[in-house]
């Protein structure tokens, strides 16, 4: 499955053939006016808004995110018109509005509040979700509710995010700043276990090769405009 910039979710079923299986809904921008001037209207128009953010789930699902929407994807019934449907769709806007202490600075981002990556565990029962406002949230699937599991600079976005293969409360997160965090995420501790930089390259993409491998891709702009490159950083134990 992809997304492209228009909110359409695409399912592949070839190499070269795709089914658009539904599209995440337009946003309204951020608009901010000068102190002291008056205006008798502001006209806005809702944005096509791109899929920023697209993780496998449990059981044949996967998740995209776009706007201020997670959709849930499921293999549909045999007999259905699209190969997968969207039974559940989390505001991620409202479920950050209602658990972060910086919401009332969201307004101020200099984009609207979006997904920018997420993660969901091997168990099925929950995902993790890095916003651009730089907060990353846990949400239960079942039912949508949220528990903030870090906070930092204000528009400063987690540009990628994995979780272990194997071990569903290991997750690792990556700013665009060239930090790498690890964290353990059972519920007792949901604590920072491993630190370490990219040397202020930027992170695109990161993904456990093994138990112990973990790749990062760097995006083009920080490699002298070639097509990226991928770092593999052995992890031991934490």
């Amino acid at each position: 499955a992809s997304g492209n910039s228009e909110g359409e979710v695409l399912v592949w079923t070839a190499p070269a053939a795709f089914v658009v299986v539904g599209q995440h809904q337009p946003v309204m921008p951020n608009v901010s006016m000068a102190s002291g001037t008056v205006s008798a209207s502001v006209s806005t128009v809702a944005k096509a808004v791109p899929v920023g953010a697209i993780t496998v789930g449990a059981g044949g699902s996967f998740v995209t995110g776009g706007g201020n929407e997670l959709k849930i994807w499921t293999p549909a019934a045999a007999d259905s018109e699209f190969p997968y449907e969207s039974l559940k769709v989390v505001d991620i806007k409202a479920v950050a509005d209602a658990t972060c202490s910086n919401a009332s600075a969201f307004d101020n981002l200099s984009e609207s509040l979006r997904p920018t990556s997420i993660s969901a565990d091997t168990s099925g029962k929950r995902m993790l979700v890095g916003l651009s406002s730089n907060a990353i949230i846990e949400v239960a699937i079942d039912n949508g509710t949220g528990h903030v599991v870090d906070e930092g600079e204000i528009d400063c976005s987690v540009t990628a995010m994995c979780t272990h293969p194997t071990e569903p409360y290991t997750v690792v997160t990556a700013l665009p700043t060239g930090v790498v965090k690890v964290w353990d995420m059972v519920r007792q501790r949901r604590e920072v276990v491993g630190l370490f930089t990219t040397e202020n390259k930027k992170p695109s993409a990161v993904a456990f090769v093994n138990d112990n491998t973990l790749a990062i891709g760097i995006d083009r702009s920080d490699t002298g405009g070639k097509c990226g490159s991928v770092v593999l950083v052995e992890l031991g134990a934490y």
